[in-house]
This record gives C-alpha cells, sequence and structure tokens, in this order.
C-alpha cells in the first residue's frame, strides 16, 4: 500500500484503459439544473477558445489521440496523456487557474538516480477571486494559488499524471464542486445523476458528522476487482478497496494490488438543510493497476540510469589520459 507517479507500458496502459464501468467516452458539459457528472452531451460543443494562461492557444473541443475506455470524470480518462488531459480541463473550464506539481508518487519510494521528475500531477481552481491585500499580515494569508485571493473556490480538479519525461499518464481524477447557498442540487437528484453515469454503487454510507458547517457525509463506492468485475457486496475485500480510493480533492489516496477500477463520491450535506448537498467530490483510481505502475516506473528508471552510465562510460574510453 502506497501514497501518491508515472507513465507505464503498453500492457500497463492496455489494462487500466479496457476498465469499464459505464459512463460516457467524451468530455461534456451538465444539462442546465444537473449535477455536473460529466456526461457527454447528444451534440457536439461549438469550437471555441480556452484562455491562455501561460499554456499556448487552444481550440475547443480538446483533441484526443490516446484511445480509452471505461468510465471519465468530465470527459477525463484513465490512460490519458498528461497534454490531453490538461487541454480536456482547459476546455471544461475555459477561466480555470492550473498549477503543476513536481511529485505525486513518494518520493522515498523510489531510486530516481540522475533522472529529474516535473508536472507529475496538476491542480485546477476555478472559482470567484479579488485582488491580494498586503496591507496586513492576517490579510496578506489569505492570497493563494495565481497570486489571488480566492472568495469562493467553486471547483477544484486534480489530475495524477506521473511518468518519465514524455511518458506522463492519467492514473487518477478527483473532482470536488462546492455549491452556493441557493444554488445546491438536492441529494437525491446527485445520486441519480451518479447510477445514471456510474451504474449502480456497491457502497453507500452515511455519517451524522453535525460540525459548525456539515449535517451528514454521504460515502458511495464502485468497486471492481483486478479482472475487471463488479465486487459483490458480500466479497470482504469490498470494504478495504472502497476505502482506500477517497473522492475529496485534498484527502490522501492509498492503493492495494488485489483491488481493481474504484470510483468513490462523498456528498457533503449543510447543516441548514441535509436535503441538499453543499460539496459534492468524485475520484477514480484502478488500484492494482497502478500498484504495477508504480513498480514499472522503478524499472524505467533505473534503464535510464543504466543507459546514462554506459553512455557516460564509452565516452570516458575514447578520451586520453594526460599522466
Amino acid at each position: 500500500m502506497k501514497r501518491s507517479g508515472f507513465a507505464a507500458t503498453a500492457l500497463w496502459i492496455l489494462a487500466w484503459t479496457m476498465a469499464a464501468c459505464g459512463g460516457s467516452d467524451a468530455s461534456g458539459e451538465p444539462s442546465q439544473g444537473a449535477v455536473a457528472t460529466g456526461d457527454s452531451p447528444q451534440a457536439a460543443p461549438e469550437a471555441k477558445e480556452s484562455a491562455d494562461h501561460g499554456l499556448g492557444k487552444l481550440k475547443c473541443p480538446a483533441k484526443i489521440r490516446t484511445q480509452t475506455k471505461g468510465p471519465d470524470i468530465i470527459g477525463l480518462k484513465l490512460g490519458m496523456s498528461r497534454d490531453e488531459a490538461v487541454n480536456i480541463v482547459r476546455c471544461h473550464a475555459d477561466d480555470a487557474y492550473i498549477e503543476f506539481e513536481d511529485r505525486w508518487f513518494e518520493p522515498r519510494g523510489f531510486n530516481m538516480h540522475e533522472t529529474t521528475l516535473e508536472k507529475q500531477a496538476f491542480v485546477a481552481l476555478s472559482g470567484e477571486t479579488s485582488a491580494c491585500d498586503y496591507s496586513s499580515f492576517d490579510r496578506m494569508q489569505r492570497c493563494g494559488a495565481g497570486g489571488r485571493q480566492w472568495d469562493h473556490v467553486s471547483e477544484k480538479i486534480k489530475v495524477a499524471t506521473p511518468g518519465i519525461p514524455g511518458g506522463e499518464t492519467v492514473v487518477g481524477v478527483w473532482r470536488t464542486q462546492t455549491f452556493k447557498e441557493g444554488e445546491t442540487p438536492a441529494v437525491d437528484s446527485v445520486i441519480a445523476a451518479l447510477t445514471k453515469k456510474y451504474g449502480r454503487f456497491q457502497v453507500r454510507q452515511v455519517d451524522h458528522v453535525n460540525n459548525n458547517l456539515w449535517s451528514d457525509r454521504i460515502e458511495l463506492a464502485w468497486v471492481r476487482d483486478a479482472d475487471d468485475t463488479p465486487l459483490s457486496e458480500a466479497d470482504p475485500a469490498l470494504g478495504a478497496c472502497a476505502r482506500n480510493v477517497r473522492a475529496r480533492v485534498d484527502e490522501g489516496q492509498v492503493w492495494r494490488d488485489g483491488c481493481g477500477l474504484t470510483i468513490a463520491a462523498t456528498l457533503l450535506a449543510p447543516r441548514t438543510n441535509p436535503a441538499v448537498v453543499g460539496e459534492f467530490s468524485v475520484g477514480m483510481m484502478n488500484q492494482g493497476a497502478l500498484y504495477a505502475y508504480q513498480e514499472a516506473l522503478q524499472l524505467q528508471l533505473d534503464d535510464i540510469e543504466t543507459k546514462r552510465r554506459a553512455n557516460e562510460l564509452e565516452k570516458a574510453q575514447s578520451s586520453d589520459v594526460d599522466l
């Protein structure tokens, strides 16, 4: 069991992308009044340009060359390249601020040798911002991503894209939406939308939180085994596999060999009305495939180092020694 990077072999990607749990094959925007679960629209969206944000101009919808199967979250699928995932997010929310992270897997779990891994994950924020106020230390502390004060984060997306340079691949997707008062969807509507997209869930757990913000926390999970077969509710592995993958963007993730594709959803109901959803999150990983992917990363790092040393030795042997 390991914590949060990398791109793998063709067999690994094939095994991952063959995982199927319902869902659409294309990205799309939710219909008016519906929860944004990433269902595909019936008609192709009109072409538009996303914001630049230093990433270059992009015409939408984003072009996807990687052939992947299985479920999606706003069009993001496991097995896509990092660049494809970034473009999908930019087209989904053209005003999003995108920030890259240079680590996702725990570095202590690898011998990196002389290789530097960069842009192993990215986070996209959408919402309402204002200029940072540096007039006091307290106000300065409110300054956040992009050098802006985030007054309301309506959507936060995180995509894990670890891999050697040029081989960064999507291995996990998480999305959290936060709704303002008066814009909250009904709990029943959110669950119905999730069921329509991913099929019947195997796990449903309701915890009565009763803190200052939330009344109830509803956890749903869709879990498959390593052979891509849905786990039965009587399977003793179901609970352990379901608990590993957390839906919220900012929560830690673990995975284990033997568990397959896992989708998790978390609905937080506000104290003011437990029948509506104040925060909604959905996350997705293929646990067993990710376990193998992590091992493949070390093999690729070792291979890069072996070639580097061989090249260095070849140059050294051709050099004259001045004594």
